[in-house]
């Protein structure tokens, strides 16, 4: 695998040539792309901004023709969420059986079986390199526990409500973690 510093500047370029991103948004989208690119991470949710499903599949594109690799892409239609993720790393989890913690979401929270949703889900997503998988589900609740799984979190909250409110005055932590790449430094915040 190429230089991770390398992989982030080539995958900023593509953001900023193709989709006209601002510089500092294209950064740091292709420090996350980057980061599961070089199988530091499994998964990455794009969020901060609006993002359409051509443009997910454009970025594939040129990230796949720039550098192949183990990444593919997955769009949720009901939310309009969009994941980057490394499929060498998730069937690596899906093998060992590595999945999060289930807890409810009511108060006090405890721990609970698997979601119904979790196993749909994951029979929608295509594990190969370059897919594009478009899944939808039933709630949009759904996604929680399934994104938790996907982005490597060991706790994944199960939604017990879906009309109520959950997770309402819980303060949100927020920590800069920093990774040290070779001679680079990145500051990563993770929630």
């Amino acid at each position: 695998m190429a230089h991770f510093g390398a992989i982030r500047a080539a995958v900023a370029a593509i953001l900023k040539r193709n989709l006209r991103m601002k510089y500092n948004v294209a950064s740091a989208m292709a420090t996350q792309i980057a980061l599961v690119l070089s199988g530091i991470r499994s998964g990455y949710l794009v969020d901060g901004m609006s993002l359409r499903k051509h443009d997910l599949q454009l970025i594939l594109q040129h990230v796949q023709d720039g550098s192949p690799s183990e990444i593919a892409a997955i769009w949720e239609t009901t939310t309009e969420q969009a994941f980057f993720i490394n499929t060498f790393l998730l069937k690596a989890k899906l093998e060992a059986e590595s999945l999060p913690l289930w807890v409810s979401t009511t108060n006090p929270s405890q721990l609970v079986p698997e979601p119904h949703s979790f196993q749909t889900l994951l029979g929608k997503i295509i594990l190969e390199p370059g897919s594009l998988s478009t899944i939808s589900t039933d709630q949009p609740t759904d996604m929680v526990p399934f994104a938790a799984w996907l982005l490597d979190y060991p706790v994944a909250y199960v939604v017990t409500d879906p009309e109520g409110p959950f997770l309402t005055n819980v303060a949100l932590q927020v920590y800069d973690c920093t990774l040290n790449w070779q001679d680079e430094r990145f500051v990563l915040p993770l929630a």
